[in-house]
């Protein structure tokens, strides 16, 4: 199965920022190890499954480079969560919305752009959509399609304050991240990357 690079994650950068105002372009290796560490660093970390080994749809569990390939996860993983660890409190969930791959209605897309995960995992739009659900003034059974409800009946325009707001947290979140990992190399070896992340 054949995967393309999703469009709507930010994109690494390739020169250091000259401004001193917060930017939404990650370097290489930031950019990397972010989109791994939500998207695909579970699955490395989890033990493979014996039957699917069984089955012929995985290698063996136990096999030496099947437990070389977790250990390095592990590993990575772990460097990345005690950076997560050492952020500002509530960076790490806007980097996780920022990064995490989700089927993003492209109505929803096209008026938040590539910060629309971190809208809506911010608290504000959490609050104000169980609001809306408490008083039963939508049907809406997730904040998403609550936020789609309200693109198709407002418009992109009424949703500048959250977009902006996000973009800023966003920005704040992936500088303070870049400078708790410092300017080393990627956390996560290249055998571990999928052909997409870098």
């Amino acid at each position: 199965m054949k995967t393309t690079k999703a469009s709507y994650l930010p994109t690494p950068s390739t020169t250091e920022p000259s401004s001193p105002e917060p930017s939404l372009v990650a370097s290489p290796a930031a950019h990397a190890e972010l989109v791994w560490f939500f998207n695909r660093a579970e699955i490395e970390v989890d033990t493979p499954s014996r039957c699917a080994y069984l089955f012929g749809c995985g290698p063996s569990p136990v096999s030496l480079a099947a437990v070389e390939r977790r250990a390095e996860a592990v590993h990575a993983a772990g460097k990345i969560h005690r950076w997560m660890q050492a952020l500002p409190a509530g960076y790490p969930k806007i980097l996780a919305g920022l990064y995490t791959q989700w089927p993003c209605p492209p109505p929803l897309r096209r008026a938040l752009g590539r910060v629309a995960g971190a809208v809506l995992q911010s608290p504000e739009v959490q609050m104000r959509y169980a609001h809306e659900r408490s008083t039963s003034r939508t049907r809406a059974r997730t904040a998403a399609l609550w936020l789609l409800e309200r693109v198709e009946s407002e418009g992109a325009a009424a949703f500048g304050a959250w977009r902006q707001s996000a973009e800023r947290q966003c920005a704040l979140a992936l500088r303070s991240y870049e400078h708790v990992r410092g300017p080393g190399e990627c956390a996560v070896p290249e055998e571990l990357l999928a052909p997409e992340d870098p």
